[in-house]
């Protein structure tokens, strides 16, 4: 249902802003489903300015200690690969929605 909502819009409202282009975040986190893993692989994906990808962005509240941070020690790990079981609910929520949404980056 909501996968329609952001089409129509898309397609449809002349009034909605388009995509651009113009900008895109640096670092994105890419998700991917392999055939067989139960989850998605979750990688950092550095972009450029030329680079263009339709993502979706989260606002959350990070606040206090977190399960997975990247630093500057695991940055490398985190670029091939996230470890999604340690993530909590609400950003795997937030993956699948992405996912599910047709989107590739968040």
């Amino acid at each position: 249902m909501v996968k329609n909502w952001l089409e129509s819009c898309l397609d449809g409202h002349k009034k909605c802003p388009k995509p651009t282009g113009d900008f895109i975040p640096t670092p994105l986190i890419g998700i991917v489903h392999i055939q067989y893993d139960k989850h998605p692989r979750l990688c950092l994906r550095k972009t450029y300015r030329r680079d263009f990808a339709l993502y979706a962005a989260l606002s959350y509240c990070w606040g206090g200690n977190q399960p997975v941070i990247t630093t500057s020690k695991n940055i490398y790990q985190h670029i091939i690969r996230f470890n999604y079981i340690a993530l909590p609910a609400i950003i795997q929520d937030a993956m699948t929605i992405t996912s599910r949404l047709g989107l590739r980056y968040i």
